[in-house]
């Protein structure tokens, strides 16, 4: 079985880690004893979601949103590829974590979920900016194998909505992350 070190990651995608001010030195100083496989998986949720909300504040364009975002989903299937990973299958198993970890850190502060993504497919793409309860979050995920179109791998993400205000829920990538994007 491959193993996934550090000098992997920083060789596989420590280029595109810098276009967001994330050094070597800076990933490893944060790393916290994570997986290296685990950890490079989480820099890119983090990096989405940030991503997205730069999109939404109104600090980047739709069209920058979206290269990101490619670039992201291209390092993630290369990733999974190389781990031999079911990508779809994989993808599902990650959003219901992600479902479980929202629900259970933000409680009775949870106002709904969004979900978003840069133009997955037409079945995914009408569940994208909608308020949803936990239990619609749920049903989606669980017929993304059948009804996502897209070729790989479905790339929604789910937002925690915890007030009205977009900024709050940046917390979420925070608290999920080893480091602040400040």
């Amino acid at each position: 079985m491959k193993e996934f070190t550090f000098e992997w990651m920083i060789e596989k995608y420590g280029l595109f880690f810098r276009k967001f001010g994330l050094t070597p030195d800076i990933l490893r100083e944060n790393q916290n004893h994570t997986k290296t496989f685990d950890y490079a998986w989480e820099i890119l949720h983090i990096i989405m979601g940030a991503n997205y909300y730069a999109y939404r504040a109104h600090k980047i364009t739709l069209e920058q949103d979206r290269i990101i975002d490619l670039e992201i989903q291209k390092i993630r299937i290369s990733m999974l590829k190389e781990k031999g990973h079911n990508v779809k299958l994989f993808q599902i198993q990650y959003l219901l974590d992600e479902l479980k970890f929202i629900v259970r850190t933000y409680g009775d502060e949870l106002k709904g979920l969004e979900l978003f993504s840069s133009g997955c497919c037409e079945y995914c793409d009408k569940y994208i900016n909608k308020l949803l309860t936990p239990k619609e979050v749920l049903s989606f995920v669980v017929y993304i194998n059948h009804n996502c179109k897209r070729q790989h791998y479905c790339n929604i993400e789910i937002l925690p909505i915890v007030s009205n205000e977009v900024n709050d829920a940046v917390s979420h990538w925070v608290i999920t992350g080893r480091f602040n994007l400040d």
